[in-house]
């Protein structure tokens, strides 16, 4: 293997002979980096794979490979850096050569020591460390198992070990599910495997038993895992000896299906995680491709007490080929929003990759993309819109029956529209009704709109039931359900149900071509039995609540709007703002 030559932040950049390295580019944020609060676009990265790091110091370097592969291959490991906190980048730098046959990486720095640790795949699995503040790299070591940033991770335990290390951890990918390692002398020699963890198989759903593992070591001692999988939620296992076995596999909290979760301990304590808190759609026969009609939005929540509970439920990212007819631009094994990874800097920055698509596309790429958003936003208790940046944060896709040709995508058109505003020059209004269309999967337009979760709350709403009107409804929810799919109001946690006749009650009925002010008061969502949803219209308190039909531990961060219509209704009704309140 040639020589490993690593570019740090206090070294000139070392080409290795023969080597060109690939174009670079300087990058910069929009606007200053004290001024970022919700998330902003920085750049579209290179690949679906990578492991993105930030060094004691405060550099930031997403490590990656371009060759072929669905996670990047090749000798040869790229980087995209920022030496000050990702304001400013410099893209493709070359890093290191790990030799010709490799593919994938893992990278994580070690808290306690600061190196650099970079597991791979050359043959078997490959260990490398940096040494001396990161400016050189050391032997690279065999390892009993593969790793890539997608199938495995590792973390360091509090403890220190008689040989003067901390025990690394590193779970990994096995037949049929996930095992873990664990070594005691710095990587040098791992005991292992544990008992293996999955789930069971899902009936009609593509066969995922355990995938992405990601863990924490908890205030306890216990490790903390959670894996994909085909069910409707991460599944979590504990370890009480330090990463030797495991406890039984069961659901977690978070919802999420086929996707990647990444789960991690950031600087100051607290605990960050970023998945897809999304369900597929429903109805759909039996074969691969599910987890295409899931993979459109990417959500962060952030706990402060060691995971025992949630703040935020946030989308990151929004896949910007969401409504698009052709949804892939280019043939791919995978695309989405899917493949994430983050990384938080010392001013409280949370920068993400995301985003799957062809592994030839590079740059080009319409579902990769790279954000830069501030911590605190995800501890915003409100959220308005009034439709003016348009569709930038809804969804308001309607699926197509089947898959696009031979590909694993379904096509999307739009469902509800942004249309000018009856009555206010230069203002805009949703409308949702029901169009024919006989390729998609349900004709009823719909529109989904993220807010804080709040486990109590309100949500107010301005609508305007239009003349022909034949019914709608408004569903509060604790995830992202595809805006047409009827399932999400069987999963919803309250719904309110506007008849086509408006009557909403013995007193009250809504007319048609008049604005009214529809308010929902959530007081919790656990107990059927004492929370329930009060309804305003107008400021006036109805005289029946909405009564909680699913439980949600975490609350509420979805509200769908959707046309129940049971044939052609082009009149529909208007939606002209939209305000949340959440309470933890």
């Amino acid at each position: 293997m040639k020589k490993a030559i690593f570019h740090s932040g206090l070294a000139a950049l070392l080409v290795i002979a023969s080597v060109v390295p690939l174009p670079a580019q300087d990058v910069r944020l929009p606007m200053r980096l004290e001024d970022v609060f919700a998330p902003v676009f920085l750049f579209v990265p290179a690949t679906n794979g990578g492991s993105l790091i930030t060094e004691p110091e405060g550099a930031v370097r997403f490590l990656f490979r371009t060759g072929p592969g669905h996670e990047g291959s090749g000798a040869f490991i790229y980087e995209d850096v920022s030496h000050d906190g990702g304001e400013s980048w410099y893209l493709e730098q070359l890093s290191l050569d790990t030799g010709k046959g490799s593919r994938s990486e893992a990278a994580e720095v070690n808290p306690y020591s600061g190196e650099i640790y970079l597991m791979y795949t050359r043959g078997d699995g490959r260990l490398l460390r940096t040494y001396d503040h990161r400016t050189r790299w050391g032997a690279e070591k065999r390892l009993p198992f593969h790793v890539n940033f997608t199938t495995g991770s590792f973390i360091w335990l509090h403890e220190e070990e008689s040989t003067g290390f901390h025990r690394m951890v590193a779970a990994v990918p096995a037949e049929g599910g996930v095992v873990s390692y664990y070594s005691d002398d710095d990587g040098d020699t791992w005991y292992g495997p544990s008992n293996l963890i999955f789930s069971s198989e899902f009936p009609g759903r593509w066969d995922n038993p355990a995938g992405s593992p990601q863990m924490v070591e908890l205030e306890s001692g216990k490790i903390w895992m959670l894996t994909r999988n085909s069910q409707d939620h991460l599944w979590e296992c504990f370890s009480d000896d330090w990463g030797k076995s495991w406890s039984e596999p069961r659901p977690s909290r978070f919802i999420g299906v086929f996707s990647n979760v990444r789960l991690k301990r950031i600087p100051d304590g607290r605990l960050l995680i970023m998945w897809l808190n999304s369900m597929p759609r429903t109805g759909l026969t039996r074969e691969g491709s599910f987890h295409n009609t899931a993979r459109d939005v990417l959500h962060a929540a952030v706990s402060e007490d060691d995971g025992r509970s949630w703040i935020g439920f946030r989308e990151v990212a929004l896949g910007r080929r969401r409504h698009a007819r052709v949804f892939s631009l280019f043939p791919a094994y995978d695309a989405g929003i899917h493949h994430q990874k983050f990384t938080v800097t010392k001013d409280n920055k949370v920068i993400v990759f995301t985003g799957q698509d062809d592994d030839s596309v590079g740059r080009e790429s319409d579902h990769r993309q790279a954000l830069i958003f501030d911590l605190g936003w995800l501890y915003e208790s409100s959220r308005f819109t009034d439709f003016s940046r348009g569709y930038k944060d809804l969804s308001v896709f309607k699926l197509s029956a089947d898959r696009w040709g031979k590909t694993n995508y379904y096509s999307r058109v739009l469902g509800a529209t942004l249309l000018e505003h009856p009555t206010k020059p230069f203002q805009h209004v949703l409308q949702l009704g029901r169009e024919p269309c006989d390729w998609v999967f349900n004709d009823q337009d719909g529109a989904c709109w993220n807010f804080p979760s709040g486990k109590t709350g309100s949500l107010e709403t301005r609508i305007r039931l239009r003349e022909g009107f034949k019914g709608g409804l408004i569903s509060l929810i604790n995830c992202f359900y595809n805006p047409s799919d009827n399932g999400g109001e069987e999963a919803a946690m309250y719904v309110f149900d506007i008849p086509a006749d408006g009557k909403i009650n013995v007193a009250t009925t809504l007319e048609t071509e008049r604005w009214y002010t529809v308010r929902l008061e959530w007081t919790g969502t656990r107990d059927a039995e004492i929370h329930a949803c009060r309804v305003f219209i107008d400021g006036q308190q109805q005289a029946e609540s909405l009564r909680l039909r699913n439980p949600a531990p975490d609350g509420i961060c979805y509200v769908r709007f959707r046309s129940t219509a049971p044939e052609v209704d082009l009149a529909g009704f208007l939606v002209e703002s939209i305000r949340s309140e959440s309470g933890w």
